[in-house]
């Protein structure tokens, strides 16, 4: 795409996103005369505004004269509220031309001059287009709670804006957390503590634990509570839970692959692996040694999800018994049984008639094999 169609939209990454040649290319004749230093190569002001009438973001190529000329920056600007950002200083303090930007975006008070975001009025309309348009408000505005929560409806990550007074507000901050709990990140440490906050943020978005008080992420409540949207949220689980079983079971049955972040003992418990392999096979990765050379717990795991073998020590690999079971879950997984085991009738018969693909993995006698020819339909 040529960077007039991204002038359109975002004129102002011309210069980072396109190289000399891409901006020849680009533009025409008569744009790169808009910039060169000759008088008589320069267009004049007619063809200036003609061109910001149908692209306000040729502002951008304008003389300097031209950008503190009113008439012209409030076409660009009501074509395209972008233009605002390359308007002369004064015309950016210039309210009728400031309220067509944010009339379009709230987010144009980035461009405005100080006067204006500190105007109460101009600064709500902006911050009601846009939440974002916080950010750029004075600080007195930053401080008015009315404005920051309807920012924070519209967005909870409006908090970040807020002032610090406001961060240290229980009402601001739940009304944030409740909206994403992830906006928990900005609030004053002291309700980083606050469990009825911090609870209402880890419903509605279980990440927000990892910003809890070191106090709370000791908390067996509100740990579950996180758990049982994402077992993940083990990963921001204090020590002492991460170690606890009751919390390890709910993690990996909830997602198995949290076990890589539960209690090194715990990656050693029977209850605990079982349940994760069951939700995921690749979760056995992540067990200790001892497990994975299990045979009660391998086989138990694959009856339910063949996958289960290719992380299995090589000695279970090897076990007639766990790779016949898991190739009647899933005859895939014959691929990662033992070299002589792919030559064992049975278990290949059993693989193919679960999957008839899984012949490819046999050896190569089998692979010649009336009734395992006849079972992949071949």
């Amino acid at each position: 795409m040529g960077c007039v169609g991204c002038l359109s939209w975002n004129f102002s990454a011309l210069v980072s996103c396109c190289s000399p040649t891409d901006v020849d290319d680009a533009v025409t004749s008569d744009d790169i005369r808009m910039i060169d230093s000759s008088p008589s190569e320069v267009l004049g002001r007619s063809e200036v505004l003609e061109k910001v009438r149908s692209t306000g973001a040729y502002l951008i190529f304008a003389q300097d004269k031209y950008r503190a000329d009113r008439e012209i920056v409030s076409v660009a600007v009501k074509q395209n509220w972008e233009a605002l950002e390359y308007a002369d200083g004064e015309l950016q303090g210039d309210k009728e031309i400031v309220q067509d930007a944010i009339n379009q975006n709230g987010w144009a008070l980035e461009f405005a001059s100080e006067e204006i975001r500190a105007d109460m009025d101009m600064a709500s309309v902006a911050i009601a287009k846009h939440w974002r348009a916080l950010e750029y408000a004075s600080e007195e505005i930053r401080e008015d709670m009315k404005i920051v929560l309807s920012a924070i409806e519209q967005n909870g990550g409006a908090l970040e804006f807020a002032s610090s007074v406001l961060k240290a507000s229980k009402r601001v901050v739940t009304a944030a957390v409740k909206v994403n709990g992830e906006s928990l990140q900005y609030a004053d440490e002291r309700l980083k503590g606050d469990k009825e906050i911090v609870l209402a943020a880890v419903e509605q978005n279980w990440e927000a634990l990892q910003y809890a008080s070191k106090q709370l992420r000791k908390d067996k409540s509100l740990v579950l509570a996180a758990i049982k949207q994402d077992g993940g949220a083990i990963t921001y689980a204090s020590k002492e839970l991460r170690h606890d079983k009751q919390v390890a079971l709910v993690a990996v049955t909830e997602s198995g692959e949290a076990l890589q972040k539960v209690g090194r003992k715990l990656r050693s418990d029977k209850d605990v692996v079982k349940a994760a392999i069951i939700q995921s096979g690749n979760a056995l990765r992540f067990a200790s040694k001892r497990i994975r050379n299990s045979r009660e717990v391998v086989l138990a795991g694959v009856k339910q999800n063949g996958d289960i073998l290719q992380h299995a020590t090589k000695r279970i690999q090897a076990d007639r018994h766990v790779v016949l079971a898991a190739v009647k879950q899933n005859g895939n997984v014959l691929q990662y049984a033992a070299q002589h085991l792919k030559g064992d009738k049975e278990i290949v018969l059993a693989a193919v008639k679960n999957c008839p693909e899984a012949l490819k993995f046999a050896m190569h006698s089998l692979k010649q094999d009336r009734d395992c020819m006849k079972a992949a339909s071949l």
